[in-house]
């Protein structure tokens, strides 16, 4: 299953908190203004393996076990945040760092655990 959540207008932490549930999800941050570069700056998981960058002309993609980052340099103005499914006892936290002309802005993601079934 693959879910999709837009988030409008500029990128704040105060405004930008995202929480999705445990299924794969697909998160696209939409900024007001080109993004010039991005990064994660923490992330709290049991999944963290040491992280992975990939660049060229058209993609920027950060990437570890549990999610890929990816801005589009032809539409510099969205940061995708692909998530794989929570499969963990415990809830994901992922905090994606935008930096623009104006200014850096921060979005928390947090990817709930799978619910455990009522006995």
């Amino acid at each position: 299953m693959l879910a999709s959540c837009y988030v409008e207008g500029p990128i704040t932490l105060e405004k930008h908190f995202i929480e999705v549930d445990y299924n794969a999800q697909e998160v696209i941050l939409k900024a007001d203004e080109e993004i010039l570069n991005f990064t994660y700056v923490s992330t709290e998981s049991d999944a963290d393996s040491i992280k992975q960058e990939y660049s060229s002309q058209t993609a920027r993609i950060i990437e570890n076990d549990w999610f890929k980052l990816i801005l589009n340099r032809n539409n510099p103005y969205c940061v995708y945040v692909s998530l794989k499914e929570n499969l963990s006892d415990k809830d994901r936290k992922l905090t994606v760092k935008v930096m623009r002309t104006i200014r850096n802005d921060y979005a928390l993601i947090v990817q709930k655990r799978e619910p455990v079934p009522r006995k």
